[in-house]
């Protein structure tokens, strides 16, 4: 099996998106959340951040895993995941 390293290119044309570690600016907004962090939706279920993009209408959208399964949601459909303190 041939194996080959994956290059992600962003075009030229695309106005204002610019990708640093895991800041995420589109335009003069900053992504609400990053990748890798946990989340709810607006439908209680919890997921994390896989990737962040901007829709064409302009919109920050986020791709969710949420059980193997990945969920495509607008921002305002998230929340940030309360964090769980375990007991000492």
């Amino acid at each position: 099996m041939v194996s080959k390293s994956l290059t992600i290119c962003l075009p030229k044309s695309a106005p204002g998106v610019e990708a640093l570690g895991r800041l995420v600016f589109a335009g003069s907004k900053m992504a609400k959340f990053a990748l890798g962090d946990v989340v709810n939706s607006d439908k209680g279920r919890r997921g994390v951040v896989r990737a962040v993009y901007m829709s064409r209408e302009g919109r920050q959208c986020y791709a969710v895993e949420k059980e193997g399964a990945m969920d495509f949601l607008e921002e305002e459909k998230l929340t940030a995941a309360p964090r769980v303190e375990l007991a000492a």
